[in-house]
């Protein structure tokens, strides 16, 4: 394995002030908002920091940069393939916030391919939510709820049925550009893309559910895929979102159900 290694790094100008922005990065509550829907941070440094997306998808590493206000990461270690560092730095410009993001510790050879590429666009897809989140939504209460499942498929394969699904096939995914989307034997979202950074993932603004967010992104990982769909609830759509995200289930356990099971 080459000594040599990859890192994400992202910079971004946020319409919030800084106290709000460190909120939303350095809390449980206000990461539970914009990126996982189990968060729990001892803010500190050498505190413990617990993210989980589900059954299988849970981890913990150590706060090891912590400066309130100003900059938090931490490391996590992948035993033979190394440690991933992880850091945000936030400084107060004019009244907004400027943003800093930086994921260390990727090799450089092709072993670190799937995993480089598919953490990309998730960092790209969760820091779109992050802006939305704190420019339109940081004083609305709100609740992250997830499904995701691995499935032994090709993403492009699988994208292109949840698109075909949903009626989405022929979308535009520029940001600003409307759509209207039907939940299979449920009803309709619409609204507007608030952003969609490479193909296979988008991030929708629901206007039936007062602005809520729908994060969809379909990653490689190796021969299989994985599907992400967070509906980031907020305001009204926290009681309005109940019925839509009961039919949104059951259409998601019958798109991932494996050839042979009940549907």
């Amino acid at each position: 394995m080459s000594d040599e290694t990859r890192k994400h790094e992202f910079e971004m100008m946020l319409d919030a002030p800084s106290e709000a922005v460190w909120r939303a990065i350095a809390t449980g509550e206000g990461i539970r908002q914009w990126f996982a829907p189990v968060a729990e941070i001892d803010a500190r440094l050498g505190g413990e920091f617990k993210l989980g997306w589900g059954p299988g998808m849970e981890g913990s590493a150590p706060l090891t940069v912590f400066e309130e206000g100003a900059r938090i990461g931490w490391t996590e270690d992948h035993g033979a393939r190394g440690q991933r560092v992880v850091e945000f730095t936030i400084e107060s410009v004019g009244g907004k916030t400027k943003l800093r993001l930086v994921q260390s510790g990727f090799g450089a050879d092709a072993s670190f391919d799937s995993e480089y590429e598919s953490t990309n666009g998730g960092w790209r897809t969760f820091l779109a939510c992050l802006r939305y989140y704190v420019e339109a939504m940081r004083n609305a209460p709100g609740r992250h709820e997830c499904r995701m499942a691995m499935m032994q498929v090709e993403a492009a394969a699988l994208w292109q049925r949840l698109t075909a699904e949903m009626d989405l096939a022929g979308q535009d995914w520029t940001p600003g550009t409307p759509y209207r989307a039907f939940i299979p034997d449920g009803g309709t979202i619409s609204g507007i893309v608030v952003d969609s950074p490479k193909p296979r993932y988008a991030v929708l603004r629901c206007d039936e559910l007062g602005g809520s967010l729908l994060a969809l992104f379909c990653e490689n990982f190796g021969g299989a895929s994985a599907l992400t769909a967070s509906w980031y609830l907020y305001g009204p759509g926290l009681a309005e979102g109940t019925p839509l995200l009961a039919e949104w289930n059951r259409y998601f356990e019958r798109l991932t159900a494996a050839p042979g099971e009940a549907q």
